[in-house]
């Protein structure tokens, strides 16, 4: 496979999309009190999968980790990142119900995974590839506690 001619972009808004998703996740803090700790744990969540991807920028550079150009396609990276900066200026207004926001937060999570947005990379690393397996197992776990939430809450 191709190398990604400048990985550590892919990298750089992979953490935007977690700082975005947290934003998202804290305005709905403040918006649905009764659920406040729902979403600051999910909001919280989210800043430390920032940080876990941060944290790629070094095994990048010191080759424990490669971004496979035939999987990369920063368009849809870039344009995720702009319709989640969106979501949250939207969100930042308070207009949404708890519905719609748990609607909005499955979708988020739903896209992550399906557009396996993390399985970019590959490593040889057991290390490494235990990190981009959690970063998969939590928004698995955030998908699924949306779900319930919604389920709870529909019927």
């Amino acid at each position: 496979m191709p190398a990604v001619e400048n990985p550590y972009y892919i990298v750089v808004l992979l953490a935007d999309i977690e700082q975005t998703l947290a934003e998202i996740y804290r305005a709905y803090a403040r918006d649905f009190p009764e659920m406040a700790a729902f979403w600051s744990r999910l909001a919280d969540d989210e800043l430390r999968h920032g940080e876990w991807v941060k944290d790629l920028l070094e095994n990048l550079r010191i080759g424990l980790l490669e971004a496979e150009g035939s999987r990369t396609n920063y368009e849809m990276y870039e344009e995720y990142v702009t319709y989640l900066q969106h979501e949250a200026t939207a969100a930042q207004k308070g207009r949404l119900t708890l519905l719609q926001a748990l609607h909005s937060a499955e979708l988020y999570e739903k896209t992550y995974l399906e557009k396996n947005i993390i399985h970019v990379f590959t490593t040889e690393s057991a290390g490494v590839q235990k990190v981009l397996q959690r970063l998969v197992d939590e928004t698995e776990r955030h998908y699924q506690a949306v779900l319930a939430e919604l389920k709870r809450r529909e019927g």
